[in-house]
């Protein structure tokens, strides 16, 4: 297994763009902790992954790995222009799947791009299937149903997987280049195609992608993910822990960014079983979490914060 993920400083510029639309940003080290407790579950489930930060030309990484970690993370550094934002995001993934075509990395295990303020949470053996070419999460959101943070590109696709990727960018660039934030997801929608997507199973449909050099209308095959089991938001409720237990990739958007912690010491570096996660939920929602997370956040300045948790 390949585990990727994405992290830049923010320049200023972008920041007060963000802060306009009522996202805010705190410089501080939560991303670098976060972007560590990811790669460390990574390890934990795949021992013998191959792990990858990318990011832009000036963000300095000096102290950014764990110490067990330096020497099996890869850095890459993109070159590609952009905000700092999805939009780069969204390039600089592009430049280093066209760097590893051009390297002709040999792909025999699935490649799993997330954000990196995730964690791996089980098994992933169903993604060695050869039924698609890529995977993307789908959730109940009318406007922007399938969410960014996590997109799977099976053994052997990387062609597919980089046509797919330039297309959304060129979506994005063209189309929602004004929305730093949220125009990832909307480009996401508009490739995959509204209108097959609402009348899919939500299990396998085709995008129809045209080929650069050609023009080609070649279809993309796109498995479709549930967030339930593969892009799970973590939150403070006794449904939330039942879910812990099955989903593979867990999400810890907005001020839940406090729960990695303390999730990744109880539930990776200690026994997972069903009543360690009970007992930890149960003293979450006894001490009342939810304003505490909130109060931390503005007290501390540790973590980006919008008007709504849910807005990473």
């Amino acid at each position: 297994m390949t585990f990727v993920t994405f992290h830049a400083s923010l320049n200023s510029e972008t920041e007060d763009i963000l802060q306009s639309k009522g996202v805010h940003f705190n410089t501080a080290d939560i991303y670098e902790r976060q972007i560590n407790w990811l790669l460390r579950s990574a390890e934990f489930y795949f021992p013998a992954c191959r792990m990858v930060v990318i990011t832009d030309l000036d963000t300095n990484f000096n102290d950014l790995i764990h110490d067990r970690l330096k020497g099996s993370v890869e850095i890459f550094r993109a070159k590609a222009p952009g905000h700092g934002a999805m939009l780069s995001r969204a390039r600089a993934q592009v430049e280093w799947l066209e760097q590893e075509k051009l390297n002709q990395t040999l792909q025999a295990e699935p490649i799993i791009l997330v954000d990196s303020d995730m964690i791996i949470n089980g098994s992933m053996d169903e993604l060695r299937s050869s039924d698609y070419d890529v995977a993307l999460t789908y959730r109940t959101h009318r406007k922007m149903p399938i969410n960014g943070g996590v997109f799977i590109i099976a053994p052997g696709q990387m062609d597919n997987a980089l046509r797919f990727s330039r297309w959304v960018e060129q979506i994005y660039t063209s189309k929602f280049s004004d929305d730093l934030w949220y125009g990832h997801q909307q480009a996401l929608i508009e490739t995959v195609g509204r209108a097959d997507f609402d009348a899919s199973n939500k299990s396998h449909l085709l995008a129809h992608c045209p080929s650069p050099s050609s023009g080609d209308d070649q279809p993309v095959r796109i498995k479709l993910l549930s967030v339930e089991d593969w892009n799970y938001t973590v939150d403070v409720t006794l449904k939330s822990a039942r879910a812990l237990l099955k989903a593979r990739i867990l999400h810890f958007k907005g001020t839940r960014k406090l729960l990695m912690e303390p999730y990744f010491s109880a539930f990776i570096l200690s026994n997972r079983g069903f009543f360690k996660c009970f007992s930890f939920y149960r003293k979450a929602i006894t001490q009342d979490w939810r304003p505490k997370l909130a109060k931390r956040s503005q007290k501390f300045k540790l973590l980006f914060r919008s008007s709504s948790p849910e807005s990473l």
